[in-house]
């Protein structure tokens, strides 16, 4: 989810994002989520808005709200990126997990922690 982004429409309508990106990790056995924020570039292709955030030396493909289709990055597969993490409060896991839907940054977005 872009905190803080510009966007832009190239002449052949293509959407453009760029700015700081709040980037969600969590485990499938786990009622918490880490994050990190990162500058993220983000193009429409086809329906779909991807880009890319370095972490840890680790390169991570992005789309959507949160950077997986509006779901969270596994934690499990990038363990490796704990380091580079925060734990975000139970407050801020409790709206996302009451948000808006797939790939909607939903009550996270519109109610600060």
């Amino acid at each position: 989810m872009y905190l803080q982004c510009k966007s832009w429409c190239s002449p052949d309508g293509t959407q453009h994002a760029s700015g700081l990106f709040l980037i969600l990790f969590s485990r499938l056995d786990d009622r918490k989520l880490y994050a990190c924020v990162r500058h993220v570039a983000m193009s429409q292709v086809g329906h779909f808005m991807m880009g890319f955030a370095k972490v840890g030396g680790t390169r991570l493909t992005l789309s959507g709200s949160y950077g997986s289709d509006g779901l969270t990055e596994d934690l499990d597969k990038y363990a490796h990126l704990l380091p580079y993490l925060t734990a975000m409060p139970q407050a801020f896991f409790d709206l996302w997990s009451n948000g808006g839907g797939w790939n909607d940054a939903g009550a996270a977005q519109s109610n600060p922690v």
